[in-house]
């Protein structure tokens, strides 16, 4: 058994107990704060006190909080000589720092024993601990609120932040592996944020559920199905020690993996606490080594027992799962086979275009559905910046709006107004030295052409190398000169390449007809150009978006679907989006934390965009259009 290895140090595993106390003392000796931690916590556990505090006090001093929490507690009993006050509080605020929720509450109740003028520091101790996902600060502030001293919109957010966090633990860490051996040795091992192995000889399974506390099971909920047919596979994962049935869950069988292998059956279900993967050993040299075997299979089988659960739950005519085999012949991806996902969800795969054809249309609706929910996905995620994007000097948002930016011929550039100013000044005074110094371009420093051929010829090159920048201005030069045929297939080149202005230009054409015989009002492709114009942060194809939603939203979620789009403008620096939601607040129809946080987010836009050297050439201009 020499050959199991830790599926992530790639350590091998230790093959008895006294080998696996040996590494964890060799943990301690390396000065490990959690491998410390554990020892003092084993040592509370058999009462050995002073022994405990030295080893929690030395992981604390390494930066472990939750051996920082466990000092607080033992320095409250007296567990370490007498009561000590102050020391609780350090050892607290230690932890809460670190991000422990449990600390921050109790930070919170402290300052609330403390009296009324420390109000104000429990509530925010209550907030934050919501923020972690504590379920005791959420109903200390439900407490609060009835007597005034908490506030709506705060019980409100903090109810928000709590739901927020809980969901997000609820698939990442809500998962147990529990192991049970025909002899009543049990083991368990929680997925909660690197949470490390409990073991349990006393018949129990021990696991992590996602919030962190410890669940106990017979060894019944680890792998002792009721049917002996392994393949029924009932009791593998979701069987459940406990008599009542609301937490027996639902399990999905298992097979072995080998028939020549002798220690393990694997199966999965859904219990009380979450997803639970069962492994039965067979027979077996010893039981630890069953133990360390189930553990080392355990990351290569989490995966199989997940899509096992999953194929039993769905459509047995339609497995939208991430199966390696194809959806329509069952091929397996194996040897030199190679299986292509569905482009369009992504759920399922298939070994020719001959099998997708023919597996279309039983395939159709799901597809249609997830590509719809995976498009929702990419469209309302909020851009890091506009389509504008940073200027390339000094790395600040470039303002929207082009009377404040400065676009370069030479190579198609844009800087802000600051930059150029700022280099303009530099070479005035360099010319002042050297009369015959010409004109460079700031960034590629190249000398900016002087007439209009020059600029002619700079920009049939740039389109020539297919610069997305210029084949869009070339096509506003067309519309200028009243050549729409020719402006579309500018902008149409220009959005193939992914330019978000053009995206935005070609919506406007089919928004209104533009052109005669050249485009047609089309209201799909005017949807279709505008959101690859908002996911690219255009705020004003966002606000086209929230606008048109909005005329809609008799439809269902069309009004959510306008919020979001305004306030994710608003974010980018958009006024007028602004406007809008003010507008609907005063309607009624929407709350004023809702108009605050877009406000909010317009007023940091804007404010990411100023600079000294921008405020100067502003006023430099302005001074300029006076004259």
């Amino acid at each position: 058994m020499n050959d199991i290895k830790c599926p992530f140090c790639r350590h091998p595993l230790p093959a008895t107990t006294a080998e696996a106390k040996a590494n964890q003392m060799k943990r301690v000796e390396a000065n490990d704060p959690v491998a410390i931690r554990q020892k003092g916590a084993d040592c509370c556990k058999k009462m050995k006190f002073d022994t405990a505090f030295q080893y929690l006090t030395k992981a604390a001093e390494l930066g472990d909080i939750v051996a920082h929490y466990l000092l607080s507690v033992m320095h409250k009993n007296g567990e370490v000589g007498e009561k000590d006050e102050i020391k609780r509080v350090y050892h607290l605020e230690e932890a809460a720092i670190g991000g422990h929720p449990e600390a921050r509450y109790e930070l919170g109740m402290i300052e609330f024993g403390i009296g009324m003028e420390r109000m104000d520091r429990a509530i925010k101790h209550w907030m934050i601990g919501a923020n972690l996902g504590d379920e005791q600060s959420v109903t200390a502030l439900k407490l609060g609120y009835p007597t005034g001293f908490v506030m709506k919109k705060d019980l409100a957010a903090a109810l928000r932040a709590y739901q927020t966090a809980v969901d997000g633990m609820k698939m990442a860490t809500d998962v147990t592996l529990a192991v049970g051996l025909k002899d009543g040795i049990g083991v368990g091992m929680g997925v909660s944020m690197g949470n490390a192995v409990s073991m349990n000889g006393s018949g129990f399974v021990v696991s992590m559920n996602g919030s962190g506390s410890v669940v106990l099971g017979g060894v019944g909920a680890g792998g002792s199905p009721p049917d002996p047919d392994p393949s029924a596979g009932v009791g593998a994962g979701g069987s459940s020690p406990d008599p009542d049935p609301s937490s027996a869950g639902v399990g999905a069988g298992g097979s072995s993996p080998d028939p020549s292998a002798e220690f393990w059956v694997v199966g999965a279900g859904f219990g009380a606490d979450g997803l639970i993967i069962g492994l039965m050993p067979g027979p077996s040299p010893s039981p630890e080594v069953s133990v360390l075997s189930a553990l080392a299979v355990y990351h290569s089988y989490i995966r199989e027992a997940l899509i096992l659960i999953m194929v039993t739950t769905t459509d047995t005519e339609e497995p939208e799962t991430d199966l390696m085999c194809c959806a329509s012949c069952g091929t397996a991806e194996v040897d030199d086979i190679q299986l292509r996902k569905c482009t369009a969800c992504h759920l399922v795969r298939y070994c020719s275009v001959k099998c997708q054809r023919n597996h279309w249309r039983q395939h159709k609706q799901k597809c249609k559905e997830r590509a719809a929910e995976l498009r929702d996905e990419l469209l309302f995620q909020q851009p890091e910046s506009t389509h504008e994007g940073d200027c390339p000097i000094c790395l600040l948002p470039l303002t929207l709006g082009n009377d404040l930016n400065v676009e370069l011929v030479c190579c198609n550039k844009k800087i802000c107004d600051g930059c150029f100013n700022a280099h303009q000044m530099r070479e005035d005074e360099e010319q002042v030295e050297n009369p015959w110094l010409e004109d460079s371009c700031p960034l590629c420093r190249h000398h900016r052409p002087l007439s209009d051929a020059e600029v002619d010829a700079l920009t049939r090159r740039r389109i020539e190398a297919n610069d997305p920048i210029a084949l869009r201005e070339a096509g506003n030069d067309c519309t200028v000169e009243g050549d729409d045929e020719k402006a579309f297939q500018y902008w149409s080149r220009a959005a193939e390449l992914g330019d978000a202005e053009a995206h935005h230009h070609l919506s406007v054409m089919y928004w209104d007809g533009e052109g005669e015989g050249v485009v047609e009002k089309d209201e799909k492709k005017k949807i279709y150009h505008l959101e690859e114009a908002s996911i690219r942060g255009h705020p004003i194809a966002r606000r086209d978006l929230g606008i048109d939603d909005l005329r809609n939203s008799n439809e269902g979620r069309r009004f959510e679907r306008a919020i979001k789009h305004f306030i994710i403008a608003a974010n980018l620096g958009d006024e007028e989006s602004v406007d809008m939601i003010k507008q609907i607040h005063e309607m009624g129809a929407i709350s004023i934390e809702l108009y605050a946080e877009a406000v909010r987010g317009y007023n940091a836009a804007v404010d990411a965009t100023k600079s000294p050297e921008r405020e100067a050439a502003e006023g430099m201009w302005d001074k300029m259009r006076k004259k």
